[in-house]
């Protein structure tokens, strides 16, 4: 066997790459990256791709609090084929590094927001520091 020994994690994160990429602009390049990495590894990708578009549909039509399950759902599925896909094929690892390499880092589904709350007495000064904030002043009332 000629499979790298971190195939199985290459594996999921190049699916979790494709999936979060299915309902953005960037899905008509990945959709053909995965058509020629199963074609170059000798897999029909007939079989993935209809997979990959029942997920598609099934995401563009979900409720928002079944996406996430959905999206784990895909990725895992995903993920499989991947790896059957990558079995003993010498450039797999290398493939799949060059496609992690181009992909943004990848976000948390619905990107949960994190609230923070700080409050000052008398003429006390609150400090609190990140990105992309949201400040709403006003006053305490105990």
């Amino acid at each position: 066997m000629n499979t790298p020994t971190d195939i199985d994690d290459l594996s999921h994160r190049a699916a979790q790459a494709l999936i979060q990429a299915i309902d953005t602009d960037r899905w008509h390049s990945a959709e053909e990256w995965l058509t020629g990495y199963l074609s170059t590894t000798g897999t029909d990708p007939t079989h993935v791709l209809d997979e990959v578009a029942h997920s598609r549909t099934l995401l563009a039509n979900a409720d928002p609090d079944d996406r996430a399950i959905l999206r784990k759902a895909a990725t895992k599925t995903l993920a499989i084929r991947l790896r059957e896909a990558s079995t003993d094929h010498r450039t797999a690892g290398e493939q799949l590094r060059d496609f992690l390499a181009e992909q943004p880092d990848p976000t948390p589904p619905g990107n949960p927001r994190v609230v923070q709350t700080a409050y000052a007495t008398q003429r006390s000064q609150v400090f609190q520091a990140g990105r992309s904030q949201n400040i709403n002043l006003g006053t305490r009332r105990d």
